[in-house]
């Protein structure tokens, strides 16, 4: 959700974002969000998202992905201790897609690593696919991690 409107009496219940946060930071501010009142979704779109690819979300770094995604599972399992039980989906699904991030960079090699630990959490066919899309030459890894499988 791009836009966020809420009375000022929430956010000093719900608390401000997090800054050490590099990464999901609106996630996490939503979570806190979300427990301290009710919540409700316009379907409506309202904003246009522009992507860039100098964008962070394309050239964060493996150690602030991966350390803000434990700071978020963290905070949110805090909050709300029943997600714990969705740990190895949350961590597969993380996994896979540092893995995808990495051969959108052409490094096909690093991001076999991260699909393997995806799959090692649970099997899925991110991971799987990312694994054995690793071993194929870089500018092909390049061009099918690029495609949005979704609008097709």
């Amino acid at each position: 959700t791009s836009t966020l409107i809420f009375r000022r009496e929430i956010l000093e219940s719900a608390g401000y974002m997090n800054s050490e946060l590099l990464n999901l930071e609106d996630m996490d501010f939503a979570i806190k969000l979300i427990n301290v009142g009710e919540i409700y979704y316009y379907p409506e779109g309202l904003t246009i998202r522009r992507v860039l690819s100098s964008g962070l979300s394309q050239s964060v770094s493996e150690s602030i992905f991966l350390e803000s995604r434990k700071m978020f599972y963290k905070s949110a399992t805090t909050i709300f201790p029943f997600l714990k039980k969705m740990e190895h989906k949350y961590w597969s699904l993380n996994y896979g897609r540092l893995g995808r991030i990495l051969q959108k960079r052409g490094l096909g090699d690093r991001a076999r690593k991260f699909h393997m630990m995806s799959i090692k959490h649970k099997v899925n066919m991110i991971g799987l696919g990312g694994y054995f899309l690793s071993f194929s030459p870089n500018r092909l890894q390049k061009f099918i991690a690029t495609q949005n499988w979704r609008k097709h």
